[in-house]
């Protein structure tokens, strides 16, 4: 599922003062690249301008006056030069101003580009901080492939919309004085080729519509190929044991050829550009010499003629870079707005934390009629749980797949919030406490242990980076991950790989076990964290997780009954409802769900013994 969309239908008008809020901390270096802009123009069009005395002395008959102020102010300077060193002059003048508006646009070029960086260093800062604090259920319910597309990809197209933007500002500028020194030269003249570039505008209007919609091709296949990638390395024990590797190369494969062809599509409408522009540049050319025989006098003709002709020479390579530069924008809009519906909160679930510190629990956690739902056209996974989870007291929780107990613990680090109902501490709602100091005081330990591509030690000291190297130690003591670690090529320094496939099941458990430990969370929930493990190391993670246990609130998820027997209560869920509660022997008596779970498992395992 791609993330919403709230702003399909943004325009670049729409979305231009959002980009601008953007560029606010990058403002001084944007004014920058827009001064050089107008420097480079206006010095372009001083050499452009020179052009009319250089032709005109080129002719031996001197400077001939045009009757227009600004054009012959441009000769007057060069009056009192010798005529034989007047040529030379103006060349060299020539030579100075293009020195001068060369590192203009070298400037220009660089501070456009250390601007387009921040702007996507920024960009990806924000979109990854509002993975971070959107609700998890949307983060759950988006592909990997499709987050990491916009994270990535869909930031730098965006940063290239600003680019174009200050190109484009850029090219009005020296549009605007190579217009003013044609209309110098020939109002007439300017019209025409005026009226011809508006003719290839409207023509690249259609390109622009039909370039948009191979962007919006080109951000969703993206996607989709990122997504493959990601869900093949991810599976790639499963693929290797199914033999899949033919089928994933083939969906792969045809996820980048997708790519290819809405690449593609978007290159055929961005190449027309250039010879359409090329086209009506030698039309301009043609209509402007059947008309300027007829507009200047005679000695007057060649000399403003070929100036009018190499100032719309060099104008209408910026009038194609200008058409391309809208092509591009429109081609990269789609990755605008996937930008922005991600950064916007709107249809997002916030988890919103309090401003009170948590003191810590003296008494108990209690559900009062919490019910809960992943979605809001989805089942109810828990209705009504009523419960209270004493301090410093074992609370287990048993059930049927799908039964509600994962979900149900998931409220309490407030991964999500009940949809009805309300979680108190002591007799105050969780949601009044800043996230941070709540979160501090509840510790997990799961069946699938996240362990992160670094050290043993910095994943065991992850969430306490000042922690010492002899806390660290202590906590690897006591989760019984001593031996395996000193037994590891560089010890604690020895890097675990993605996910930590180097380490073994029972190695990854007792290293998350260590991690809690260090935390010394006050709360502590054990989901199911020997479900997967083999006899021996579920011996070594079971010790470690009863040294973590002593003088905490726990609340344990179990698989196998045996490990809760002297739970102080033990909570019975089906279908997201409590239906028994009690210690273990009252449940027994009561010969009901938690009695028909004990008596199914230990007739199993004594029918394999």
């Amino acid at each position: 599922m791609r993330p919403s969309a709230t702003n399909s239908k943004l325009g670049l008008g729409e979305a231009c003062p959002i980009l601008v809020g953007f560029c606010k901390p990058y403002r001084f270096a944007i004014w920058g690249v827009l001064v050089l802009g107008v420097v480079s123009a206006c010095l372009e069009g001083i050499g452009l301008g020179l052009m009319v005395p250089v032709l005109q002395n080129l002719t031996g008959e001197g400077p001939v006056r045009t009757g227009n102020a600004l054009l012959d102010s441009l000769s007057r300077p060069f009056e009192g030069v010798a005529v034989e060193r007047r040529v030379a002059v103006m060349m060299l003048v020539l030579v100075g101003v293009s020195v001068f508006r060369g590192g203009a646009v070298y400037g220009q070029t660089l501070l456009s580009e250390w601007v387009r960086l921040k702007l996507m260093r920024g960009l990806r800062a924000r979109v990854y901080d509002q993975m971070l604090k959107v609700g998890y259920q949307y983060i759950a319910r988006h592909r990997a492939g499709d987050l990491w597309n916009h994270l990535t990809e869909e930031t730098n197209r965006t940063s290239q919309v600003v680019t174009s933007l200050m190109q484009q500002a850029s090219l009005i500028f020296v549009a605007a004085v190579g217009l003013i020194l044609i209309l110098a030269i020939s109002s007439t003249l300017t019209i025409l080729a005026i009226v011809l570039m508006g003719v290839l505008s409207l023509l690249l209007r259609v390109l622009v519509k039909k370039a948009e919609a191979a962007g919006e091709a080109i951000s969703e296949t993206n996607a989709k190929h990122i997504s493959t990638g990601l869900e093949g390395l991810a599976g790639m024990r499963e693929v290797r044991l199914f033999g899949q590797e033919a089928g994933e190369m083939k969906r792969f494969d045809s996820a980048v050829d997708a790519v290819n062809r809405a690449t593609l599509r978007n290159h055929v409408y961005t190449c027309l550009v250039p010879p359409l522009s090329e086209i009506f540049t030698m039309v301009i050319f043609a209509a402007s010499f059947l008309v300027a025989t007829r507009l200047f006098e005679a000695e007057a003709v060649v000399p403003m003629f070929l100036t009018f002709l190499l100032v719309l020479y060099r104008l209408m390579p910026r009038v194609t870079q200008f058409n391309s530069c809208r092509i591009a924008i429109s081609s990269r809009l789609q990755s605008v707005r996937n930008v922005l519906d991600l950064l916007s909160p709107e249809g997002k679930p916030f988890i919103v934390g309090g401003n009170r510190r948590f003191p810590g629990l003296d008494e108990d956690l209690r559900f009062e009629s919490v019910s809960f739902r992943y979605e809001d056209t989805s089942p109810y996974v828990l209705r009504d749980v009523e419960l209270s989870i004493r301090a410093g007291e074992s609370t287990a929780l048993v059930g049927e797949s799908g039964a509600g107990k994962s979900t149900l613990v998931d409220l309490i680090p407030r991964f999500y919030d009940p949809t009805r109902g309300d979680i108190l501490a002591d007799g105050t709602s969780i949601k009044t406490f800043d996230l941070t100091s709540w979160r501090a005081a509840v510790g997990v330990v799961s069946q699938d242990t996240f362990v992160f591509n670094s050290t043993v030690l910095e994943n065991i000291a992850y969430g306490c980076p000042d922690a010492d190297l002899e806390a660290v130690e202590d906590a690897v003591e006591r989760a019984n991950a001593r031996a395996f670690i000193e037994d590891l090529p560089e010890g604690f320094n020895t890097m675990v790989g993605d996910r930590g496939v180097r380490l073994s099941g029972g190695q990854r458990q007792r290293l998350s076990i260590a991690r809690a430990i260090l935390k010394d969370p006050q709360i502590l929930i054990l989901d199911e964290a020997t479900s997967a493990l083999d006899t021996a190391s579920e011996r070594l993670v079971q010790e470690a997780i009863e040294e973590i246990s002593r003088e905490r609130t726990v609340v344990v998820i179990a698989h196998r009954l045996s490990t809760i027997v002297n739970a102080d209560q033990i909570i019975v869920l089906e279908k997201g409802q409590i239906v028994e509660r009690g210690a273990h022997k009252d449940l027994i008596a009561l010969d009901g769900s938690y009695c028909r779970f004990h008596r199914l498992q230990f007739e199993s395992q004594n029918s394999i013994a």
